[in-house]
């Protein structure tokens, strides 16, 4: 891809944060694994890219989790948000 064509691209961009609501039992990477199930079909039909997954567990009180995701469209963030 050239530059022009990087430049000229328009992605959505969206940080996401989430508080559990209860205490997790499962070990992380089956959390892990189920939300990404979860959001499996946004990311494979609609060029959604998972950019990280971030623990902000006491950074704020009412935040446990972050995700920084992009897309070609913001309907595609929402239903990924919506999804998970």
């Amino acid at each position: 891809m050239k530059a022009r064509e990087i430049n000229s691209t328009i992605r959505y961009t969206m940080w996401s944060v989430f508080k559990s609501e209860s205490q997790l039992d499962d070990p992380a990477y089956e959390t892990a694994d189920a939300a990404l199930k979860a959001i499996d079909h946004v990311t494979q039909d609609d060029d959604l890219v998972i950019r990280g997954w971030y623990d902000v567990a006491g950074l704020r009180a009412d935040a446990d989790l972050m995700v920084w995701w992009h897309a070609p469209s913001s309907d595609t963030l929402q239903d990924a948000y919506h999804a998970l």
